[in-house]
């Protein structure tokens, strides 16, 4: 054995130097992608209090820097299309005790929650008729401390005899540049914003 590896020394030396390579390969491809999953943003949109429209949406931020909350908008299929609206345009909720419930607008902390209101309250402040089938999707449009970057996350939901489920078991993180770049076009739609300087 010994004399073998004495006799095919600079074969053994390439291969345990190619497995030394490997190794570290994947030891930093680890490390890499533990730290972008740790820059990632991560937004929660949920039901709390059962199938029904009186339940509550929650949303959360589970990534591990804070959020600050721009929008939070609706878009609800129909015949003729998706009609978009924004839910943080409107006039704030006075019902609600915290102000960025009210005015869906605000820092969120990491591990943090707000309750936007019923899913009740969320149509009827889109004008949408809770009739019939209803399709209709909620987004959440942020910047991330961690990257100050645009984020955001939208969960679909389908009411259907007063049954109020999602279609997915969790909100879809909006990632990728087209989104992004879609999100940046809604918010430019915001009544709040200058459309002659924001162009």
């Amino acid at each position: 054995m010994w004399s073998w590896i004495s006799e095919n020394h600079g074969a053994v030396s390439a291969v345990a130097s190619c497995l030394t390579l490997v190794v570290w390969l994947l030891y930093f491809q680890l490390l890499y992608l533990g730290f972008r999953n740790t820059q990632r943003a991560s937004i929660l949109i949920s039901i709390a209090g059962g199938p029904q429209l009186a339940a509550e949406c929650i949303l959360a931020n589970l990534s591990r820097e804070p959020i600050y909350v721009e929008a939070v908008a609706i878009s609800i299929q129909g015949e003729g299309g998706a009609n978009v609206r924004s839910l943080s345009d409107l006039q704030m909720d006075a019902r609600r005790t915290d102000v960025r419930s009210g005015a869906m607008q605000g820092p969120l902390g990491s591990g943090e929650m707000i309750m936007l209101g019923s899913f009740r309250d969320l149509l009827l402040r889109a004008d949408c008729e809770q009739t019939g089938n209803v399709r209709f999707t909620l987004t959440a449009i942020g910047i991330y401390s961690g990257g100050d970057r645009l984020v955001a996350a939208e969960r679909e939901f389908l009411l259907t005899d007063g049954c109020l489920r999602s279609t997915s078991l969790e909100a879809r993180q909006l990632r990728s540049w087209h989104e992004r770049k879609r999100m940046k076009q809604l918010l430019r739609r915001s009544a709040v914003i200058d459309r002659s300087s924001a162009q």
